[in-house]
């Protein structure tokens, strides 16, 4: 078949049964031909006889209908006999205005049916191979290991105490280390000594960035400071992102600045959990940093995903070119973003709370080398 479907090979029990039911006449290897003077009768004992080969996905029911064929009787006993199965069945009644009762009887019990057997086994193509993919998919799911699930809902249940919905970067980045994604080095200073003492320890150059419930877009109020490479240059940056918030949002609460290593020479991607009434949870991924509004070169994953999946996102997208290594660019670290993938999908479906969470940017290294988050936020419905 052109669709790429393959005829099933009926039993030596189920030719058996045809031979018994059927004129001699009849075809009773696939496909089964019950001849043009068909009752009712043989319909059903060729579906059944199909139903039951262990061979058999699925049945097409394909109906030219000769001067003597009752069309309602068959589309009646199709769908009696269709009722309950676990295997689907397609039709095809051929000759418009004279199988148009028969039509309306499929379609009153939802059985599928096309105006051309063409379109019939497209249809069916489609819905098998998409069944196997979610078969392979539960089956492929990978084992991910450094996960605490009980420290992840302490986080977010104290979240919740506090009747919050919008977690800034500190907090949602606490949750993304529970399910072991790449988080930079990094802490939160209360002052300017503090900040000092932990670019100190983690190494310059650093970044601060402002920390605050009332600041969703840090860029915007100039509340990020990159590329520190001193002690004077962090107390000098942390009067200056102080004094622009105070003129940007005069009235937003500063819970301190985060203190984060500085990454250099890496490719900046973003990735993301989206909510859908329909799929549930859903995966984004692609190019980050300022780049993702203005190119749009996103796909999207339904959550958990399987390894394949992972990799097949990033494979839709123009950065799936960039990250391979072209025009002299090393390439990245591709395993390391499929990881995160996988591992926000899991954090999705662990935790149905979780409305929107976006990691932007995801700074991924050369190949071997990891990848590190940049930025993070996450939205969380108000009840669960």
């Amino acid at each position: 078949i052109k669709t790429g479907l393959k005829l099933a090979k009926f039993s030596e029990e189920t030719t058996a049964i045809l031979k018994k039911a059927l004129p001699a006449t009849a075809n009773i290897n696939n496909p089964v031909d019950v001849i043009g003077d068909a009752r009712s009768d043989r319909y059903l004992a060729a579906i059944k006889a199909a139903f039951d080969d262990a061979d058999v996905a699925g049945v097409f029911v394909i109906l030219t209908p000769q001067s003597m064929t009752d069309i309602d009787t068959i589309a009646a006993d199709v769908a009696r006999i269709a009722e309950g199965q676990s295997k689907p069945i397609y039709t095809s009644f051929m000759g418009q205005k004279d199988v148009a009762s028969g039509i309306d009887i499929l379609q009153t019990h939802k059985i599928p049916h096309y105006i051309l057997p063409e379109s019939m086994c497209t249809a069916f193509q489609v819905v098998y191979h998409f069944n196997q993919n979610v078969k392979t998919k539960v089956r492929h799911l990978s084992a991910l290991d450094n996960i605490q699930v009980e420290l992840a809902r302490k986080l977010m249940d104290k979240v919740h105490a506090n009747g919050r919905s919008y977690i800034p970067e500190v907090e949602t980045i606490e949750v993304l280390e529970t399910y072991g994604l790449p988080v930079p080095q990094g802490k939160l200073a209360s002052t300017a000594d503090e900040a000092v003492k932990i670019a100190e320890e983690i190494g310059y150059p650093v970044v601060l960035k402002v920390v605050s419930d009332d600041i969703i877009h840090k860029s915007e109020v100039k509340g990020v400071e990159l590329n520190l490479g001193s002690a004077k240059e962090v107390k000098d940056a942390w009067e200056r992102i102080h004094s622009n918030v105070k003129k940007a949002m005069p009235d937003a609460s500063i819970t301190g600045l985060y203190v984060i290593r500085m990454i250099k020479g890496s490719e900046e991607i973003i990735l993301g959990i989206k909510r859908d009434p329909s799929f549930g949870p859903v995966l984004m991924f692609g190019l980050g940093g300022i780049f993702v509004e203005i190119f749009k070169d996103v796909s999207f994953g339904v959550a958990p995903l399987s390894r394949d999946e992972a990799m097949h996102m990033l494979e839709q997208t123009r950065a799936f070119k960039i990250l391979k290594g072209t025009r002299g660019r090393n390439p990245r670290d591709m395993d390391s973003i499929v990881d995160a993938l996988l591992r926000l999908g899991q954090l999705a479906v662990d935790f149905p709370e979780i409305e929107e969470l976006d990691i932007n940017p995801l700074f991924v290294l050369d190949k071997g080398q990891g990848s590190v988050i940049g930025d993070a936020r996450m939205i969380l419905t108000k009840t669960v």
